[in-house]
C-alpha cells in the first residue's frame, strides 16, 4: 500500500507557528496532533465498549468463578478445569526456555528491580516539629495486594510482566496476583512471560485474559484476595474494565492506545528507526507512530523500508495490526532545525519519546531539560557518535496538559500516612499483639 501524499492533510496553524518549515514525507490518513485535535478512540465505539464492559463486569460479579470460566472458554478457548497456574506448570514452562533466554529475562528483571528500589527509597518516613508542641510526620506503607494484568495472546510481553510485578514487590506489597491470557492456540501463558512473572515474585498466577481477568483481580476470585490496585497495559476492553472499576479499586492509569515519537537527525540508522516504529505499530490498529527528522534522506528511507518490512511481516503474520496503524496514524515529518523538533515534540506529547541524535552536538542533558514533563529516560551511545535517548512521558492531552502525574512506579503501591500531634507523644512503632496481652 502506497504511503499517503504530503497533500493529504494540512498542518494546523499551531503546528506551523512552532515549526514553520514543517513538511510531511508521509502523512497520517486519519489524524495526528499536527493536523487535528488528536484523541484516538472515543465516539460511538467507546460508548459501545463501555456498555459491553459494564454488562460483563456485572455478570461476573453475580456469577463469580463459574462465569469467569465460561467467559474463558468462550473468549480464550480455555479447556482446563482451573485457571490457576501451579508450580508444576511453571517448572514445565521454564524447561522449554534456553539458558540464554532465561539470562536475558533475569537481566531485565534485575535492572527494573534496582530502579524500582531507588524510586521507593526516594520517598521516606519523616517527622517535623512545626513549632514547639506541634509535630507532623509521614509514614509510607505498602498496600496489601496488587493485581497485575499482563497481555499476551499474540506475543510474549516479558517487559510488562517484570515492570508490573517486580515494581510492586520492590514497593513491599505483601501479595501480588498476576493474570495473563493463554498464548495463541495453547492452554498456558507463554513460557517466557511465565518465567518473568515467576522470577519477578508473583505470589499467584492465573491464566486469564481480558475483562474476566480484570474482574477476577478486583473481586478476588479464585484467590479470595481482592486487589487494592489494578496495574498493567491491555486492549480497549482491559482499559475500560479498569476505568469502570476505578474508585472501588485503585488503578495505575486509564491508558489509551500506545504510541511512539522518534526525533532523529542524519546520524540515525534508518533500519533501527523503522524497527522501533514498527514494533510500536504492532500493538494495535490505533497505535500512532511518528518520526520527526531534520534529514530528508532518513525520512524517505524510513518510508521506503517500512513498506518492504510491512509486506514481509504480513506474509509471516497475516493478522498484523501494523499496516493499518501505519496507514491511519503513521507520520514522517521533516523540519529544518532541532528546535522545531523539540517544539513539535511538546505538541505531540507522545507516551514514548525516543531521541536519536549526533552526540557531538546534542547530549542527553540537553534533551532531558528541553523536553516537557517527561518521567524517565534511558540513554546510551550507539556506535561512536550517535546518541540514543528514550523518554517515557506521563499520560498527556494533545496540548500537553498532564492527565496523570506519573507512569506506574512503587509510589502507586505505597500509601503516605500523614499524622500530627499537639503536645502529645510522637508516634512510634508498637507491637500491637504484645500490647493486647
Amino acid at each position: 500500500m502506497a504511503a499517503s501524499s504530503t497533500q493529504d492533510r494540512a498542518p494546523l496553524p499551531t503546528a506551523l507557528e512552532i515549526a514553520p518549515t514543517l513538511q510531511y514525507l508521509k502523512s497520517a490518513a486519519v489524524s495526528s496532533p499536527s493536523t487535528a485535535l488528536h484523541v484516538p478512540g472515543g465516539g460511538q465505539d467507546q460508548r459501545n465498549t463501555q456498555a459491553q464492559v459494564a454488562k460483563l463486569l456485572n455478570d461476573i460479579e453475580q456469577g463469580r468463578e463459574d462465569t469467569v470460566l465460561a467467559f474463558a472458554r468462550e473468549f480464550d478457548h480455555w479447556e482446563k478445569p482451573s485457571v490457576e497456574v501451579s508450580a508444576a506448570d511453571i517448572d514445565s514452562a521454564i524447561r522449554t526456555l534456553s539458558e540464554s533466554e532465561k539470562q536475558d529475562i533475569k537481566f531485565q528483571f534485575e535492572q527494573v528491580r534496582a530502579f524500582a528500589l531507588a524510586q521507593r527509597n526516594s520517598v521516606k518516613d519523616f517527622q517535623n516539629e512545626l513549632y514547639p508542641g506541634v509535630t507532623t510526620g509521614q509514614k509510607v506503607v505498602p498496600i496489601q495486594c496488587a493485581g497485575c494484568y499482563v497481555p499476551g495472546g499474540r506475543f510474549s510481553h516479558v517487559s510488562s510482566a517484570i515492570m508490573s510485578v517486580a515494581t510492586a514487590k520492590a514497593a513491599g506489597v505483601r501479595t501480588v496476583i498476576a493474570c495473563s491470557p493463554p498464548f495463541s492456540n495453547t492452554n498456558m501463558i507463554h513460557p517466557a512471560t511465565l518465567y518473568a512473572l515467576h522470577i519477578a515474585g508473583a505470589d499467584k498466577i492465573l491464566c486469564l485474559g481480558g475483562i474476566q481477568a480484570v474482574a477476577t483481580l478486583a473481586f478476588g476470585l479464585f484467590t479470595g484476595i481482592e486487589a487494592d490496585i489494578l496495574v498493567g497495559p491491555g486492549n480497549k476492553w482491559v482499559a475500560e474494565a479498569k476505568r469502570n472499576l476505578f474508585g472501588r479499586v485503585g488503578i495505575d492509569m486509564v491508558a489509551g492506545p500506545t504510541e511512539i515519537l522518534i526525533l532523529a537527525d542524519d546520524s540515525a540508522d534508518a533500519l533501527i528507526v523503522e524497527t522501533d516504529l514498527l514494533s510500536q505499530a504492532e500493538h494495535g490498529v490505533t497505535s500512532p507512530v511518528w518520526l520527526i527528522t531534520t534529514c530528508a534522506t532518513l525520512g524517505k528511507q524510513v518510508v521506503a523500508i517500512m513498506e518492504d518490512l510491512l509486506d514481509d511481516l504480513q506474509r509471516r503474520l497475516p493478522d498484523t495490526a501494523s499496516r493499518q496503524s501505519w496507514r491511519d496514524y503513521g507520520e514522517v515529518v521533516l523540519v529544518n532545525t532541532r528546535e522545531e523538533m523539540a517544539r513539535l515534540s511538546d505538541l505531540y506529547a507522545a507516551e514514548h519519546l525516543e531521541v536519536r541524535m549526533d552526540g557531538r552536538y546534542c547530549n542527553t542533558s540537553t534533551w532531558c531539560y528541553r523536553m516537557q514533563s517527561f518521567e524517565q529516560h534511558m540513554d546510551g551511545i550507539l556506535g561512536s557518535q550517535e546518541l540514543s535517548l528514550i523518554v517515557e512521558l506521563p499520560m498527556m492531552t494533545p496540548r500537553g496538559q498532564v492527565l496523570w502525574p506519573q507512569s506506574y512506579s512503587p509510589h502507586q503501591t505505597r500509601r503516605s500516612i500523614h499524622w500530627w500531634t499537639v503536645g502529645g507523644q510522637v508516634p512510634k512503632e508498637v507491637d500491637m499483639a504484645a500490647d493486647d496481652t
